[in-house]
C-alpha cells in the first residue's frame, strides 16, 4: 500500500512521515482516498480470484442440478410387437389366476421385456403406483439385468407434477429368501450418483412394490431365479383353499 505526496507527487510507502522525493511531511488524512484507491488495486487479484472460484461453483451447482433432472437413459427392453404384447398379456392373466384362484403352474418365466411391458401396462395406469407419492408422480417403471447380474430399477417421475426426473438402484438380488430381498449397491438421481443416501432414494421406490396386486404377488413367490439367459423364474407357493 502506497501514499502519494500531494507536493511532488512522488509515491512512499504507508508509514512513511516525510516524502523521500522532497522532504515534504505526508498528511495521512488529506491522502487517505489515494491509500483507499492503492488498497484495492493491491487486492484486486485477490478479488479476482474469489470472484472465479464462486464462478466455479456456480457452475458446478448448476451442473449438478442439470444432472439431477436431465433423464437417464435406459438400455431397458420392453416388448412394442402386438403379438408379443398379446402373449405376454395371456401368460399374466394365467399367473393371477393361479395366485387368485389355485390353478394352474406353480412356476413362470417371465423375460425382463415382459415384466416391463405387464407392469407398465398393468399397474402404472391402475390403482396404486401412478398415484401421488408426495411431490412426484410415477410415469414408469423398468428393470435391466446387467452382465455381472445386478439388478438395475429405474423410476421415470414428475417433481411437482411437471419436471421429469429419474431414479436409479442397482443392486444385488437374492430370490432364495422370504420376502425377495435386495442390497443396494449404488444409487442415482438422474446421472449423479447419491452416496449415503441410497436409503433415501430406495424410498422412491417403495410405491412401485407396496401396490395391492403387486405386493400380492410377491407374497405369492416362494423363489425367484434369474436365469442365465436373463429371464426371471418364479415359483409360486402352494396355494391353501
Amino acid at each position: 500500500m502506497i501514499i502519494k505526496c500531494h507536493n511532488c507527487g512522488h509515491e512512499n510507502l504507508l508509514g512513511a512521515i516525510f516524502c523521500r522525493n522532497c522532504g515534504e511531511k505526508l498528511d495521512i488524512e488529506k491522502m487517505r482516498p489515494e491509500i483507499q484507491k492503492s488498497g484495492k488495486r493491491d487486492g484486486g487479484l485477490f478479488g479476482v480470484i474469489r470472484r472465479l472460484i464462486g464462478i466455479l461453483v456456480l457452475l458446478g451447482l448448476i451442473g449438478i442440478g442439470v444432472g439431477i433432472f436431465l433423464p437417464e437413459t435406459s438400455d431397458a427392453p420392453s416388448l412394442s410387437a402386438d403379438d408379443q404384447k398379446a402373449a405376454a398379456d395371456k401368460k399374466f392373466q394365467e399367473f393371477m389366476q393361479r395366485i387368485d384362484e389355485g390353478f394352474g403352474k406353480d412356476e413362470y418365466v417371465f423375460s425382463i421385456s415382459e415384466i416391463n411391458y405387464l407392469y407398465n401396462s398393468k399397474f402404472i395406469t391402475s390403482d396404486g403406483a401412478n398415484q401421488d407419492t408426495g411431490a412426484y408422480n410415477i410415469d414408469s417403471f423398468y428393470i435391466s439385468v446387467d452382465p455381472l447380474g445386478y439388478l438395475n430399477f429405474y423410476l421415470k417421475t414428475k417433481f411437482a407434477g411437471k419436471i421429469t426426473t429419474t431414479f436409479e438402484i442397482k443392486a444385488a438380488f437374492s430370490g432364495d429368501t422370504q420376502p425377495i430381498s435386495a442390497i443396494i449397491v449404488e444409487a442415482k438421481m438422474g446421472k449423479i450418483p447419491i452416496k449415503f443416501l441410497e436409503s433415501k432414494i430406495a424410498e422412491k421406490f417403495a410405491p412401485v412394490f407396496t401396490d395391492g396386486r403387486v405386493k400380492k404377488i410377491l407374497d405369492s413367490i416362494k423363489k425367484a431365479e434369474i436365469t442365465e439367459d436373463r429371464q426371471f423364474s418364479l415359483k409360486l407357493k402352494e396355494k391353501v383353499l
